[in-house]
């Protein structure tokens, strides 16, 4: 009679790498989907592929007055949200127009921000962790061997955060029309 042969305990896992202690939003210098339609381009050359990106320039264009109202932005939605402010880069010569540094804890304050921004400055892709927002709707990729972005269904911002970012752009919008009116 055969005995089952037993299997040998498996090897305990070995933990990921620590966590970021921070998430980062960002408005890069190069729109984020010419980049992955270029590399899609290079790697899979194909007739339709090359004609997407030949006649586009891929930089984003960075208002002069940018910084004024991503201040007014950020302190009217920090007052609302009680968060504490972010680290904010701006002007470095880097892959990005302005970068901002908010705790983990603040995940969906930076995805809040993250919207508002693209809401604000629209036609601009933004990015929070590993997600893209353009026009106030999250992207990623749909996997790794895909680079093109599609739009992500299982991302989402809380009520009163979608409330807070609606009713902030209607206070830019009036600042914005009483000092140009």
């Amino acid at each position: 009679m055969f005995r089952p042969v037993p299997y040998p305990p498996l090897p305990q896992r070995q933990k990921r790498g620590a966590s970021a202690s921070t998430i980062l939003v960002g408005c890069p210098r190069f729109c984020p989907q010419w980049q992955r339609t270029a590399y899609l381009a290079l790697t899979k050359p194909k007739p339709f592929r090359r004609e997407a990106i030949a006649h586009r320039d891929p930089a984003q264009m960075w208002p002069d007055d940018a910084n004024a109202l991503i201040d007014r932005m950020l302190k009217i939605i920090m007052d609302e949200m009680e968060l504490s402010p972010p680290r904010v880069h701006r002007d470095s010569a880097g892959d990005f127009h302005l970068v901002m540094e908010f705790s983990i804890d603040q995940t969906d304050g930076a995805k809040a921000v993250a919207v508002a921004l693209s809401k604000l400055f629209e036609d601009r892709w933004f990015s929070v962790g590993a997600l893209h927002v353009l026009n106030g709707r999250f992207y990623r990729p749909k996997n790794p061997f895909n680079p093109t972005l599609f739009p992500a269904s299982a991302v989402h911002l809380r009520r009163d955060w979608r409330l807070t970012v609606s009713r902030l752009l209607r206070k830019l919008q009036t600042h914005a029309s009483e000092v140009t009116g």
